[in-house]
């Protein structure tokens, strides 16, 4: 399995910051790093670079609202976004309906208790926060985007599907062109935009909306606690 610091040796590469067989300084290659990670990151936030969702359960107490991320209510990665959610009362599974701030505002008994029935997800930081209503208890099924993979060591391994690492090492050669006083070569701006091209296409060909959309298209139907 590749590590970054392979990748990151194969990037300067590319751009001719170092010849074949030499190994970069420990500042060049932390460098790097950061920048490789800040790419990483503002992936993330691009809904097609993500290839999976993630299914997680969670216990609701009868909160009105519940912080999410790493030592929130549930201790879990912080999701970019939840895409459904769902509760199994009397053995039947009873989706929950995501919905914007708007919506939000407009309950007018959110302090209700009852079934749940809306899930609002503000995505706050350091700690996402989750509202519910009505105010339940049980658990909860959560179907959300993570952040990618985030590597914060040289020697750790690239662990992404086929097709990513090729895209990294393309597209992280391209950024680092410019701070060597190199310019990044046409043929490998194409391959970096291919790369990154082929892993779009291939996300969307898995239908992040594996969470069967239809459990979540709930009929406008009136309730008590919207007034």
């Amino acid at each position: 399995m590749t590590t970054v610091n392979e990748i990151i040796k194969d990037s300067l590469l590319d751009i001719g910051a170092i010849p074949v067989g030499q190994t970069p300084d420990a500042d060049t290659m932390q460098h790097a790093l950061r920048v490789m990670r800040k790419m990483i990151n503002a992936w993330s936030n691009k809904r097609q670079m993500i290839h999976f969702t993630t299914t997680e359960t969670c216990t609701l107490t009868g909160a009105a609202s519940y912080t999410i991320g790493s030592d929130g209510t549930f201790d879990t990665t912080r999701p970019i976004k939840i895409l459904g959610a769902y509760m199994t009362v009397g053995g039947a599974d009873h989706p929950l309906e995501i919905i914007d701030e708007a919506r939000w505002r407009e309950i007018t008994m959110k302090g209700q208790a009852g079934h749940a029935a809306y899930l609002w997800y503000s995505p706050e930081y350091p700690l996402g926060k989750i509202y519910i209503s009505p105010l339940a208890t049980g658990t909860l099924y959560l179907h959300s985007l993570k952040v990618l993979t985030d590597n914060d060591a040289l020697t750790d391994s690239i662990s992404f599907p086929e097709g990513y690492e090729e895209a990294i090492q393309y597209n992280l050669a391209v950024r680092l062109a410019p701070g060597y006083g190199k310019q990044a070569d046409p043929v490998l701006i194409g391959l970096a935009k291919m790369a990154t091209d082929d892993i779009i296409a291939m996300n969307a060909s898995l239908n992040h909306e594996t969470v069967k959309t239809e459990m979540f298209r709930l009929s406008r139907r009136w309730h008590i606690d919207e007034g």
